[in-house]
């Protein structure tokens, strides 16, 4: 055979029957085919990663998309985990270096607030992690860049039989409701690739939760293929979780995205992305789960909710304001109401769009199917003058009573700036935690100082406060950081009941943020900008301006509200006696816990009220005739459950309604019930 040789159109020419010939190749067309599937395995790990980049700005914030880098000074009493031998490199195994870390804080006070901090870096764990105490903050660098990850291929995170967690806020096995104030902030949580029976995180807090986080399954198994990565993403099955709230979430890649169960306590979602889970989205167990801003990409169920037994059959309730569900099998229903015939779930669904499946709802056998759902009710709307009272569940307004559907904002946001520039500790004016001295001057000089030099934090290295007269928050302060410290009021603030311990003032900012503060005291309001109150305690607020309020997992006692805009999220109200007055202003609660005795809310004056989700548990003897909720001459929007275990803590009213000088109430017994021990109830909708 003679030599091959190309010519000028490069084909190649054989002397066969004088006739040049293109030969067919199975080397060739081999090679075609691996750079075919080459291919495809590009577009689909290129999906894989870009979907997760997506995920990350979705988790940090909507309409983020690069995300805030948090620092912290190294006098503000943050633990930094580095000190403790972990590496942050990826490749070492941190583990022990981070139970260190967790160990150090035994010694605090049992009420304390603490902050370990992780900065940028991949932490590799290879066992479970569990804070030995209340009151941890894990705080990240950010969401993409701090990330904690189990290692692949773990042994005892495989067998999906008997899950184990890579990280437990409460190690106990029995559950308790005194277990306040742990959260997780800024950070990536990844179950790392074949530990099939991992629970990713495992969470039990009173207050608290997760802010800026994403949980994921990243490892890909062979040919590029996502392979079963974990049990559950977030778990909140422990007695007694909640109240808490999670805020910008990303869940994606596990079985069931998120897990809820127990009657109590009420858990709040706002800005949720739950994304290519196998089984369901979010699955709830008899709980309160109330949800703004719903993203889910799966071809399963995006909200299962099913009946939950404790030696008894209870019912839970799931309330979404705003949805979009996506990528719908079209064998499933978006939003699954399975409860129990005789403990029936109940639905309020609201501004919900599906694509893809079959149905938008199926509650309990009946099918609503979308795409979109403007507001849907399981149960009877309940309201107690004629034009508000009307049958449920069907789709769209204008059947029965409707929600008030007040405007909804998100809180505004400071810019976290850089620590040497933009940062101003209170010790460097004398305010020293924990040596007993008056520290009300020194935290008054940081907050003037730092608003003429246009700094934008003052922050309090971690610790108590002794404050004896009112501090002026004015100037242009954007921000102030407690790092989980309590003030102890003295003086005259111990005495008079009616000073506030802050005071908040105009000034050249259009809004200040106070955060993380163990207890801020009495906080009154005198100013026409914004004031946003996150992961707080407050005693008490009072308004005399009429700026708008923020509240995020805020711990609260009476609040006074007048002729002012307010928006909460996770509210948790433990003031016996009344706990809200609102007059004449507009309040929107996302996620409310109110405990013991004393109606929730008195609103009066053209007010405007509308409290989307949430639990009522007074735990102990209600007056006789005293009403949950009261309006006079307002609007009131109630969606909630109510939880007693005996006949005294029940309310025998749940509402007392007056309109022009005619008042009727709504009795407990008007209601469904919740549980079937004792008298719970439900409020699926109360409207005028």
């Amino acid at each position: 055979m003679a030599r091959v040789s190309r010519s000028a159109s490069s084909a190649r020419t054989y002397p066969r029957q004088g006739r040049r010939v293109l030969p067919v190749s199975l080397s060739k067309i081999a090679l075609v085919l691996i750079a075919v599937l080459l291919l495809l395995l590009a577009l689909m790990v290129g999906h894989h990663y870009r979907t997760r980049s997506i995920n990350a700005a979705a988790a940090a914030g909507t309409g983020s998309s690069k995300p805030a880098s948090v620092t912290l000074p190294k006098d503000s009493g943050v633990i930094d985990v580095r000190a403790f031998g972990a590496k942050g490199d990826g490749r070492s195994d941190d583990t022990a270096a981070l139970r260190r870390a967790l160990a150090s804080t035994a010694g605090a006070a049992a009420d304390d607030r603490l902050t370990l901090y992780l900065p940028a870096g991949t932490y590799l764990v290879s066992d479970t992690v569990t804070f030995p105490r209340p009151g941890i903050t894990l705080q990240g660098q950010g969401i993409g860049s701090t990330k904690i990850k189990l290692r692949d291929r773990t042994p005892g995170f495989k067998d999906p039989a008997h899950p184990r967690p890579l990280l437990a806020t409460y190690g106990g096995t029995r559950g308790t409701n005194q277990w306040r104030w742990c959260s997780l902030q800024d950070l990536t949580v990844d179950a790392g690739a074949g530990n099939s029976g991992v629970v990713a995180v495992r969470f039990l807090s009173n207050d608290g939760g997760l802010h800026n986080v994403l949980i994921n399954a990243e490892g890909l198994a062979g040919g590029g293929i996502q392979a079963r990565a974990g049990v559950t993403g977030l778990q909140l099955t422990q007695p007694w979780v909640g109240p808490a709230l999670f805020d910008h979430v990303t869940v994606d890649g596990f079985d069931t995205g998120i897990e809820v169960a127990g009657a109590e306590y009420p858990v709040t979602f706002e800005h949720l992305r739950l994304l290519h889970q196998h089984s369901a989205g979010l699955v709830n167990r008899a709980n309160l789960v109330s949800i703004r801003d719903l993203l889910t990409v799966d071809a399963v169920p995006a909200i299962r909710q099913l009946a939950w037994s404790n030696g008894t059959l209870n019912s839970g309730m799931v309330t979404v304001a705003g949805g979009s569900l996506r990528g719908g099998a079209p064998g499933n229903v978006a939003v699954e109401n399975q409860a129990s015939t005789r403990m029936p779930g109940f639905l309020y669904l609201r501004d919900l769009t599906s694509s893809g499946y079959r149905a938008a709802i199926n509650d309990r056998g009946k099918l609503v199917r979308g795409p979109r759902v403007a507001e849907y009710v399981s149960g009877t709307r309940l309201g107690l003058f004629p034009a508000e009272a009307g049958t449920g569940g069907t789709a769209g307004a204008g059947a029965g009573a409707s929600a008030t559907r007040l405007p909804v904002r998100d809180a505004p946001t400071v810019p976290p700036g850089t620590v040497a520039r933009d940062w101003v500790s209170v010790a460097s004016f004398g305010a020293r935690p924990g040596d007993g001295a008056d520290d009300t001057k020194g935290i008054q000089a940081a907050i003037d100082a730092a608003g003429r030099a246009r700094q934008s934090t003052v922050y309090l290295p971690h610790g108590n406060y002794v404050i004896s007269d009112t501090i002026h928050l004015r100037g242009g302060v954007q921000r102030l950081f407690g790092m989980g410290s309590r003030l102890v009021l003295s003086g005259k603030l111990a005495t008079n009941l009616a000073l506030p311990s802050f005071r908040f003032e105009n000034g050249p900012s259009t809004a200040l943020v106070v955060e993380r503060f163990q207890e801020l005291g009495r906080l009154q309001d005198a100013a026409s900008r914004t004031l946003v109150v996150r992961d707080s305690g407050l005693a008490r607020y009072s308004n005399t301006g009429h700026g708008r309020l923020f509240l995020s997992d805020v711990a609260s006692g009476l609040l006074l509200i007048d002729h002012q805009a307010v928006w909460a999220r996770q509210l948790h109200l433990d003031e016996r006696g009344t706990k809200i007055v609102n007059r004449g202003g507009t309040l929107w609660v996302l996620g409310l816990d109110a405990d013991r005795a004393g109606t929730i809310l008195q609103a009066s004056g053209g007010a405007r009220s509308e409290i989307l989700g949430g639990l009522v548990f007074p735990a102990e003897q209600v007056p006789a005739g005293q009403p949950a909720f009261a309006a006079t001459d307002a609007h009131l929007t109630v969606v909630a459950g109510g939880s007693a275990y005996d006949v005294p803590s029940r309310f025998q009213v749940l509402v007392r309604e007056t309109r022009a000088g005619t008042t009727h109430t709504l009795p407990r017994t008007a209601a469904p019930s919740r549980l079937a021990a004792a008298g719970g109830f439900v409020l699926p909708l109360y409207a005028d």
